[in-house]
């Protein structure tokens, strides 16, 4: 059990965990060697729930997505 978090304020901390998200769906192909069992990262996304409890949360919430999707 674990998780890639994904959700950060920080320009660097959001491309190294989508480098590391990237790296984790290709890892089957990038890690395969020739004749042996293909390794199962048993790698699966899914979401996250944020929820704020004031304006301002909210607005954190906000600004923070917009610099993640704007990576």
């Amino acid at each position: 059990m674990g998780g890639v978090r994904q959700q950060f304020s920080l320009r660097e901390n959001i491309e190294l965990s989508l480098f590391g998200s990237e790296f984790l769906r290709n890892a089957p192909k990038l890690l395969a060697v020739e004749g042996q069992a293909v390794p199962d990262m048993q790698y699966h996304q899914y979401g996250y729930l944020f929820v704020a409890s004031t304006p301002n949360g909210a607005n954190c919430l906000r600004q923070n997505y917009d610099l993640q999707t704007s990576v």
